[in-house]
């Protein structure tokens, strides 16, 4: 795998947390505003206006929408990568296929960095260079 693609995946890694973070955000804001509105013995934000609570809500819609398309397809991928790894044990190999399906978005990253960014003999088509040197010798 080529260093660009490397980073393009570690980019892809971080998107469905970062989305996730800002989706959550904002419901939680919407929820502290109707709190606050409630409060203060006021009616409820939106009442007047329905488009405006859709406008305030779309952004949310958005960002765990992308995120979760994303999510989805470098869970796939992660997880044929994690069982495609020649460099990896066997053991490694369920550790991170058991981490991947139990906490899948919060390993992405970590995922990508230990295997991925860090492991120079990643590769799940050819055997990995240490074994090529012990091939070759």
């Amino acid at each position: 795998m080529t260093k660009n693609n490397k980073i393009l995946l570690g980019i892809a890694s971080i998107i469905p947390v970062i989305g996730f973070m800002i989706g959550m955000g904002t419901y939680v804001s919407f929820i502290f505003s109707i709190i606050e509105s409630s409060s203060n013995g006021g009616q409820p934000p939106f009442s007047d206006d329905p488009t405006e609570f859709l406008k305030s809500i779309i952004p949310a819609f958005a960002a765990i929408g992308i995120s979760s398309i994303v999510g989805i397809a470098l869970f796939v991928y992660f997880i044929i990568a994690a069982i495609k790894d020649k460099s990896a044990s066997e053991s490694d190999k369920v550790l991170w296929v058991l981490l991947l399906v139990f906490l899948s978005y919060l390993v992405f990253p970590i995922y990508w960095f230990v295997r991925i960014w860090s492991n120079d003999d990643f590769s799940m088509e050819k055997v990995p260079a240490s074994e090529l040197d012990e091939i070759a010798s």
